[in-house]
């Protein structure tokens, strides 16, 4: 009103919204684990920004020291889904067997006042030798396959229930 402006009901109205930081995540690799300086890692995050978004990196350490900040591909609209590979040892030539490295995901939006930072949780790994990473990967997929034989029991079991409640419903 102040500025000039004059409403004659209250269907027009104007609201300002203030720009918020973006949301990440990452997706892939979902836990912590294991690599090799061989490995190709693939990271898979989701962004999203009210404005736009504009950047990205991938924020590293290793041991715990001196954090370090590689710029990924800018990316761009308000919804993006980000995927990235990465051969350990040609990105990160610092990265040694024994490390732990810890990464996570950053972004910017595009707001042109101020841009706006926001951080995934992190990851970490450990690099390790083949060998090492084989037994790892071994114990992993006997892991998941005894929760897949759990889950095919259980769903054999419901399966003979359900059937046995319909041969008494039919008596």
């Amino acid at each position: 009103k102040s500025k000039g402006f004059q409403y004659q009901s209250v269907k027009n109205s104007v609201r300002i919204v203030p720009d918020s930081s973006p949301d990440v995540e990452i997706l892939v690799p979902a836990d912590h684990g294991m690599a090799t300086l061989n490995r190709r890692l693939r990271i898979v995050a989701e962004a999203s920004d009210d404005h736009g978004l504009a950047k990205a990196w991938l924020v590293y350490s290793i041991d715990g020291h001196n954090e370090e900040r590689m710029a990924l591909p800018d990316i761009d609209g308000t919804r993006r889904r980000l995927e990235y590979d990465l051969v350990l040892k040609d990105k990160i030539p610092a990265l040694a067997e024994g490390a732990k490295l810890e990464f996570r995901i950053e972004v910017g939006d595009t707001y042109p006042v101020a841009v706006h930072l926001s951080q995934t949780a992190s990851r970490h790994l450990t690099i390790v030798d083949e060998e090492q990473y084989l037994a790892w990967f071994r114990r992993e997929l006997d892991t998941q396959r005894d929760e897949i034989q759990r889950a095919r029991e259980a769903e054999e079991t419901s399966a003979a229930k359900v059937r046995e409640l319909k041969r008494q419903e039919s008596k």
